[in-house]
């Protein structure tokens, strides 16, 4: 038995898209699922057994949903969890049926997607977690008893406190994934949860996180740059927080950290044209940041 599996679903096909974009078919070898590799992370530190099941490895190519289905439940799994962004969400409602087909054990929609639209995800599954789910899937796999009644969970939402007790993903968590750091040019990191702009064209805008930006600590990314240094010999990174440079205090202090270390690291990363002043374009080149969008 294994108290949770949590998977990461393909992208939907889309004719004429090339299969190394962000929106193709190797788009789950180019990131690695953050979210249910945080939510694993979190779930085994308090001593329960978690497997992961990335749906863009090799592997599971040839399956269909019911095929996918029959792998997952034999595992024996007591609570099964489907992250998914809406480019991934017909694979992930697929999934989510061919489940409640085959048994009753609990599935769990999360992520952007069915964080946005509930209701449609709750028509494929028992429960959908809006936010962070760390907290929510930890007190499911805790309870002896879970309830099947169709519900929408609002997840807690991590402190910066709460976000750096979270172990980084090491190289075995990596591993797990069909994440190959040879398909891209800029290893993905994440250093931060929220954005404090509510634009119209984003989740944010539609209210679906708190406003609060909550970093993780200087020392724990600095750390984590220095593991993926020495455990790839990387230096370029891609930034996937909403926007990195939003505190110039922060950024002050991971310059004077990463030389410290002499980390000399080539970053891009999201910026807001709000923020971008001349101070803090010196600080931008010092810590390496070459590419923004």
């Amino acid at each position: 038995m294994v108290d949770l599996i949590l998977v990461r679903t393909v992208n939907n096909p889309i004719p004429g898209v090339k299969k190394n974009s962000d929106s193709g078919s190797y788009a789950g070898c180019r990131i690695p699922p953050f979210g249910i590799l945080n939510i694993a992370n979190f779930v085994r530190m308090k001593g329960y057994s978690v497997k992961l099941v990335d749906l863009s490895k090799k592997c599971y190519a040839s399956l269909t949903s019911d095929g996918i289905a029959d792998h997952i439940l034999s595992h024996n799994p007591r609570i099964i969890g489907i992250s998914y962004m809406t480019c991934q969400s017909m694979s992930a409602m697929s999934l989510g049926d061919a489940l409640m087909r085959k048994s009753n054990v609990p599935v769990v929609h999360g992520g952007v997607h069915s964080s946005v639209l509930p209701e449609e995800a709750l028509k494929h599954g028992h429960v959908v977690v809006q936010g962070d789910g760390e907290q929510c899937m930890l007190e499911m796999v805790a309870s002896k008893e879970i309830d099947l009644t169709n519900k929408i969970v609002q997840g807690k939402t991590l402190s910066s406190e709460e976000m750096d007790s979270i172990p980084f993903p090491k190289k075995d968590d990596y591993d797990e994934t069909a994440f190959d750091p040879s398909l891209t040019p800029h290893f993905p990191i994440i250093t931060s949860r929220g954005c404090p702009y509510r634009c119209v064209f984003c989740k944010d805008g539609y209210g679906l996180r708190s406003s609060k930006v909550r970093y993780h600590s200087v020392d724990y990314i600095v750390e984590y740059f220095d593991y993926l240094y020495r455990t790839y010999g990387i230096r370029d990174f891609g930034i996937m927080d909403d926007i990195f440079v939003s505190s110039v205090a922060r950024m002050e202090e991971m310059v004077v950290k990463l030389e410290k270390r002499n980390l000399k690291l080539k970053l891009q990363c999201n910026v807001h044209a709000n923020i971008i002043k001349p101070d803090l374009l010196k600080i931008m080149q010092r810590i390496g940041i070459q590419w923004t969008f």
